[in-house]
């Protein structure tokens, strides 16, 4: 895999004024590749999504930007989009060519260019970087296993009052002793048992 493309020369790509006159002011970051999934047109939010000059991606594959798994996996997935027509919507884990790994949501559809032999068919690409969302929810989940840690498994008696002073979650061992005490309820300051009837959840 040879990603140091900057001495290499950029490669003839027909029909790349017209691809560019139909996708460049495209909303997402678009992808255009033909039937051996070369890239015929690439437009300027996904070269800047990827880091890479446009003159370095046209007419190379994914060989010369992926490992060797990814790439045999996009390929995959562009070959059964041609050869059935259906498009598809995939989430997918992507090595950048700065070697981090990006989240992507992919949407790839079969379409059809013109050319002096009748149509040619082509795969459409529209990315969606997932990478900061997907971050973030697995950040969240961390955060709320942690703090259900603490609350269940602490030995002492943990708990979590409203603005109003009024518990609303205690941990394991308060739920132990409420049941033991059945007939008398947690108060405002959490540690003592009183007649107040606020009820807790657990």
């Amino acid at each position: 895999m040879d990603r140091d493309l900057s001495s290499r020369p950029g490669l003839q790509v027909p029909h790349r004024d017209l691809l560019r006159d139909l996708f460049e002011d495209a909303a997402r970051p678009t992808i255009i590749k033909d039937d051996q999934s070369r890239f015929l047109f690439i437009n300027s939010k996904a070269c800047e999504m990827f880091g890479l000059r446009l003159e370095e991606i046209l007419g190379r594959t994914d060989d010369d930007f992926l490992p060797a798994d990814e790439a045999a996996r996009v390929r995959e997935a562009d070959a059964q989009v041609l050869a059935t027509g259906k498009a598809c919507l995939i989430e997918e884990e992507i090595t950048a060519p700065d070697g981090s790994i990006r989240t992507f949501q992919t949407h790839k559809r079969r379409s059809f260019i013109p050319t002096s032999e009748g149509k040619k068919p082509i795969v459409v690409v529209v990315i969606y970087d997932l990478t900061e969302l997907r971050h973030a929810e697995q950040v969240l989940r961390a955060s709320e296993e942690h703090y259900r840690s603490l609350i269940e498994l602490h030995p002492q008696i943990p708990w979590v009052a409203d603005a109003e002073g009024n518990v609303i979650e205690v941990g394991r061992a308060g739920r132990m002793l409420q049941d033991a005490t059945s007939t008398r309820r947690w108060g405002r300051d959490g540690t003592e048992p009183c007649i107040r009837t606020t009820c807790l959840t657990s």
